[in-house]
């Protein structure tokens, strides 16, 4: 009885454990941890967090690591990270970009958007927040953006 108390302990632990990539992308200094160029301008930051159908998250971390590997390709796009719950529902991408413009083309590109249709019957809930912060507060600990998740209403998405 008590291994199967340590076994029930530990998976539990595994559904709740998050892991997550490592910033990186073309506008920011890794060995600085910061943002390339000025950073008192403003930039934008874009989260998402998503809720997958278990029996089908392989389809839908096939879709993010594509559209992760090729974020760089995108005009603006400056560093990202995605975390994920190991064997949860739960996952999350941050991004950051030049500006509002280069996110909207990004998010309408024809990438973006056949990856969301086909990795939509993987998605149980789907939320996004944008919003404005100087360069200087880049990178946003997961920490610090859960506590924006919790104060910010993120905008809510329907499977299609």
């Amino acid at each position: 009885m008590k291994h199967f108390i340590f076994l029930i302990l530990g998976l539990w632990t595994l559904l709740g454990f998050a892991i997550s990539r490592p910033m990186s992308g073309p506008g920011y200094d890794s060995s600085a941890e910061t943002l390339k160029g000025d950073l008192n301008r403003d930039v934008y930051v874009a989260i998402t967090n998503a809720y997958v159908i278990r029996s089908k998250r392989s389809l839908f971390d096939r879709k993010t690591q594509e559209i992760y590997k090729n974020l760089e390709q995108n005009m603006g796009y400056l560093v990202g990270s995605i975390r994920l719950r190991l064997l949860g529902e739960e996952v999350w991408t941050y991004t950051v970009w030049e500006s509002k413009e280069a996110l909207d083309q990004f998010a309408n590109s024809r990438q973006h958007v056949d990856a969301m249709y086909t990795s939509d019957s993987a998605i149980r809930q789907m939320r996004s927040l944008v919003f404005k912060v100087k360069a200087s507060e880049i990178p946003l600990s997961w920490s610090q953006i859960e506590e924006i998740i919790q104060k910010e209403k993120m905008k809510e998405y329907k499977p299609l």
